[in-house]
């Protein structure tokens, strides 16, 4: 039976992250707040309009599928450090999520 894969929610992905690294993950999520602005979230998502009985929210990034958590994270990178190399492996989840994991522990160290 092959590994346990660890999606990325709040619990079991980033929370960890945010206490073994807290200074890079408070720089990552002020860009995710300011990004939210320049995209227009709410309304990206329609936050607000109503389907009959369901009101519908803006997800959290957290709550988003691991491939656009993932994008977004790229995305972030890219924006904070241009000159950075990110390498992943996006043939393998797993190993796109040690390597942003990775990212973090590395840049709090410096």
């Amino acid at each position: 039976m092959g590994a346990v894969t660890v999606t990325m929610t709040k619990d079991d992905f980033w929370n960890p992250i945010e206490s073994r690294s807290p200074k890079q993950f408070e720089k990552f999520k002020n860009w995710v707040d300011e990004y939210k602005k320049r995209v227009d979230w709410s309304e990206l998502w329609q936050e607000g309009e109503y389907i009959p009985c369901i009101e519908i929210k803006a997800p959290k990034v957290h709550e988003l599928p691991d491939a656009l958590q993932t994008g977004i994270f790229i995305q972030f990178i890219t924006e904070i450090e241009p000159s950075y190399t990110l390498s992943l492996d996006f043939t393998n989840m797993d190993s796109v999520k040690r390597g942003i994991r990775d990212w973090f522990e590395v840049e709090e160290a410096l």
